[in-house]
């Protein structure tokens, strides 16, 4: 399957503000796909079957009838989503309708080759079919959309939205235009009152049809269709059945009147296309055909006020030939309160270019409670709280919602139309974001940075305001530098006005006159904004500025991981630096770290509506200050995909939530540990949300990390990768979770210049994995890899050789060895052994051995009279016997401890040493198997 074939089991709702439940995801085991002989009937095609029906009912008639009575289903019950490849030849389509028993349902959906595909046999194995043909390009379910119940307030200030203070000053358009009735805006929802008295005289009137005689007469494939067409019941009268899409038609173009309220563009042309029944559900496909059947006949724009669920490749298709037809969809951004740039929200974040998305703001300025957001994601700002308008029966109610908020956007776009009649869609989008009335506290929300500005957008279009150019001396410059911009203006009498322009920045004045000089201190992109006012008139103009970060490095060098220290040795830590970085901190952190890879060749299965959950132990109890967690899977279509990582304890963060779109796969590379991975970290320099697959490199996650501060490493960490869609599966590799605690402060404000300060190694530094870290707010470095410190002081030992003592043919070697590489009698490759547990535990093979003796034999002692005392201090020297000094006990009682311990077992000193070995690594290793 192509990256297109997508298709979530998802609701669509309207956007007003409401609480909207979630879908469970699956937990049942995936079907394999069926040869197509053996595809059975679905129950309810079964029942069809067996009493007969015409070919294209049951995917259209008898599906809606069915959602009816039931609004609960997730999709059509007889209807798949198929497009066809450009080289399929008819006889290629007529063979994959044979495979399913299927049957094309009318002409396509976007005049293409997307069409409604009816088969009574069972959905799932199907579509599994349909994937393998040849001739398909892509399929996907035929999707349920629904509405929620809508939200009402009639107490709510009236018509602020127009010309309230945080309102887009309609009046100042309306003194420029009310309108043409040539601007046709397409209100794709739940239909419009035909015969509501605000908007009788603005409805669109298809003039090649004549009404009532049930003939097409325009030949565009639908019968009586006077003012637009209704999809749920297939039939000419688009009526509404349930007021949001009245609603929406009454703020985009009430009529001018004395009577109840006034639309943003109250002499434009409203057409009605119903898509959502009366409970406010309805099918994608029957969202497709309206947005055709919008561009195929005119519409030059669309208000799109419902949302949810994720991408659709029937709908993404249609917009790319809607942008082609310059026709602008606008689309609220939705209600939940969300970041679309983290986690989309469509049709508002579908990627076409003419798509243009609404946030809401209330009436004192401020972001609608509900309304979603993005940086990004969201390209400008309209009233949506308290909105009053019209509802079917000729009455006025008051709704909130971003679906309030779009319609406003998409009156102001008609406006523009009405002064030029030859505007791209993508002059009216930038004409709007560039206009906006800029607030600080919207500067975050959307691209515009604040509320559309009616009266500023329509004089862009119509270019009636002074005229104004402005020319900076760079447009691109690195941090530090000083740009310069010069403003020429003249009134509308050609009089030079250029001292009178005013010069901002999101909001915030920079002064007044005909030049600006600029320090480029912060860097990023800025919008520097240009305005003056004559005649009534103002005319701005928007230059971006690029200010590019100064390099600012700094590496370092040593300790840069594989070294080991020893309590009280003097350590130069070493770096080297690029650009002004200042002065910065020196510190030394300790590390943990836990990985966990799944052995099999083809990965942990990811599978569609499932949750896959990789488990990591770790071992070691330590606090944690901060945590990075690295990943790596293969996956479709990251946009799927919902993970999250849980501590121990359950507390939770989410990682990824649905990003990367169309893109593939988290990491790059081995599919292992060993690969290129994504590692989340809270001081990536760049969100998830924002990054691109596949995410090689460090991100923000859409939530902190900082979440698992304080608490403890030890435990099971769970893992969790949802896949919330159909379709497209991957496999997870691996999971590593890098832990930093203690942070031991070695210089503070030192000069970056330096290079290098001396550590030397307190006591209160445990043996444990430790990495340097050099930095300020503007750069850092952490050493590649972890050094280690020795739990003591430097020691000198005195090393005895022993041969071993038992029988040559159990597998030991005949020749003597040295007592720290004596071989255990436990494993087929003793050494191995020993030196893959002394790995686990930091330490060498020589200090795990003389460990292990040491616990054997304390704990051997403390069942006799001759208790040894614990100590950390040095071991006495070594004399006779064959007895190996263990390092953590005093000089007296441990010779005699060991002699205990020999003599209770019946070893000699070295089978003792041997046999002490044997146990510890035994245990180690065990934990290794477990935690892997």
């Amino acid at each position: 399957m192509g990256k297109g074939a997508k298709s979530q089991r998802a609701f669509l709702v309207f956007l007003v503000a409401a609480v909207v439940n979630v879908v469970p995801v699956a937990a049942t085991e995936p079907s394999m796909p069926l040869p197509p002989e053996e595809i059975a009937w679905s129950t309810a095609g079964a029942e069809i079957e067996a009493k007969g029906w015409v070919d294209g009912q049951a995917a259209t008639t008898m599906a809606k009838a069915e959602l009816f009575s039931d609004p609960t289903i997730s999709r059509n019950p007889f209807g798949l989503l198929v497009r066809f490849a450009d080289s399929a030849s008819a006889f290629d389509r007529e063979q994959a309708l044979l495979l399913v028993d299927g049957f094309l349902v009318g002409e396509p959906l976007d005049g293409t080759a997307t069409y409604l595909v009816e088969t009574l046999r069972n959905l799932d194995d199907s579509l599994a079919v349909l994937q393998e043909t040849a001739g398909v390009e892509w399929v996907g379910f035929d999707e349920v959309m629904q509405a929620t119940v809508l939200p009402s307030d009639p107490d709510l200030d009236q018509l602020w939205g127009l010309n309230g203070t945080y309102g887009i000053d309609a009046p100042g358009a309306w003194a420029q235009t009310l309108g043409d009735p040539s601007v046709v805006v397409a209100i794709i929802d739940t239909g419009v009152d035909l015969d509501h008295p605000d908007l009788l005289a603005n409805l669109w009137v298809n003039l090649g049809e004549i009404a009532g005689n049930g003939l097409d007469d325009d030949g565009n494939g639908y019968v009586d269709d006077i003012h637009g067409y209704d999809f749920v019941n297939d039939d000419g009268d688009p009526n509404d059945d349930n007021n949001h899409g009245t609603h929406v038609a009454g703020t985009i173009a009430a009529v001018a009147d004395t009577v109840g309220v006034v639309g943003v563009a109250p002499d434009t042309k409203i057409m009605a296309l119903k898509f959502l029944d009366d409970k406010g559900s309805g099918f994608v496909s029957d969202a497709v055909l309206a947005l055709t059947y919008a561009v195929n006949n005119g519409a030059q724009i669309s208000n799109n006020s419902w949302g949810g669920g994720g991408a659709e490749a029937a709908m993404s298709t249609m917009l790319d030939t809607a942008e082609v037809a310059n026709h602008l969809f606008v689309a609220a951004a939705g209600n939940e309160a969300n970041d679309n740039d983290a986690n989309p929200t469509y049709p508002a974040s579908y990627s076409q270019a003419n798509v243009l998305t609404v946030a809401s703001n209330q009436s004192d300025g401020a972001l609608s409670s509900f309304s979603n957001y993005g940086a990004t994601s969201v390209d400008v700002v309209a009233p949506g709280s308290g909105i009053l308008s019209s509802v079917v029966g000729g009455g006025y109610a008051t709704f909130s919602g971003t679906s309030m908020a779009a319609p406003h956007v998409a009156g102001v776009a008609a406006l523009m139309r009405a002064v030029d009649s030859s505007i791209t869609y993508a002059s009216i989008k930038q004409f709007l974001i560039d206009t906006a009335t800029v607030d600080p506290r919207l500067t975050t929300v959307a691209v515009s940075g604040g509320v559309i500005n009616a009266a500023a957008a329509v004089t862009a279009a119509s270019g009636a305001g002074p005229s104004l150019s402005v020319t900076a001396t760079e447009t691109s410059v690195t941090e530090g530098a000083t740009v310069t911009f010069t403003a020429v203006a003249a009134d509308q009498s050609s009089v030079d006005v250029s001292t009178q322009v005013n010069w901002s920045l999101d909001g915030t004045a920079l002064g007044t006159g005909d030049t600006l000089v600029y320090s480029a201190d912060t860097p990023g992109s800025m919008r520097i904004r240009a305005e003056v006012t004559t005649g009534g008139f103002t005319t701005l103009v928007i230059t971006t500025l690029t200010v590019i970060a100064i390099v600012r490095t700094v590496t370092v060098s040593s300790p840069n991981g594989g070294e080991d220290f020893a309590v009280g040795e003097a350590v130069a830590i070493n770096w080297t630096s690029v650009g002004p970085v200042g002065n910065v901190d020196v510190s030394v952190i300790s590390q943990i770290s836990g990985s966990m890879e799944y052995a099999a060749a083809a990965g942990l299965p990811i599978i569609d509506q499932q949750t896959t959950t990789m488990t990591i132990n770790v071992p070691y109890s330590a606090s944690i200050a901060t945590l990075e967690v690295g990943l790596r899977l293969d996956h479709t279509y990251d946009g799927d995909l919902y993970i999250t990582l849980a501590h121990p304890n359950g507390t939770t963060v989410v990682l990824a939530n649905y990003v990367g779109g169309w893109g593939d796969n988290f990491g790059s590379g081995a599919q292992s540990c060993s690969g290129s991975l994504t590692v989340f970290s809270d001081g990536g320099e760049v969100a998830v949300g924002s990054g691109s697959a596949p995410f090689v490199g460090k991100f923000q996650p859409a939530e902190a990390l900082s979440a698992f501060a304080g608490l403890d490493t030890v435990g099971d960490w769970v893992l969790s990768v949802t896949d919330s869609a159909d379709l497209d599966t991957g496999s997870l590799f691996c999971t590593e979770l890098d832990f930093f605690g203690t942070n031991t402060l070695v210089a503070s404000g030192l000069d970056v210049n330096v290079g290098t300060v001396e550590w030397t190694v307190p006591e209160a530094v445990n043996a444990s994995n430790l990495m340097v870290s050099v930095g300020n707010d503007l750069a850092s470095d952490t050493s590649d890899s972890v050094f280690t410190i020795a739990g003591g002081p430097p020691v000198t030992t005195t090393t005895t050789t022993l041969p071993p003592t038992f029988d040559a043919s159990s597998g030991f070697p005949s020749t003597p060895q040295d007592e720290y590489l004596v071989l255990t009698g436990y494993f087929d490759d003793e050494l191995l052994g020993v030196v893959q547990a002394a790995d686990y535990l930091g330490q060498s093979p020589s200090q795990l051995q003389t460990l292990s003796v040491g616990v054997l034999a304390f704990l051997m002692a403390l069942a006799g009279s001759d208790q040894p005392d614990w100590s950390t201090g040095s071991p006495p020297d070594i004399s006779g016997n064959n007895v190996v000094q263990s390092h953590f006990f005093s000089l007296d009682g441990t010779q005699g401890a060991l002699e205990a311990v020999a003599a209770a077992t019946g070893l000699t000193g070295a089978q003792t040493q041997k046999f002490a070995t044997s146990v510890v690594v035994f245990l180690i290793l065990l934990a290794m198997a477990r935690s892997s």
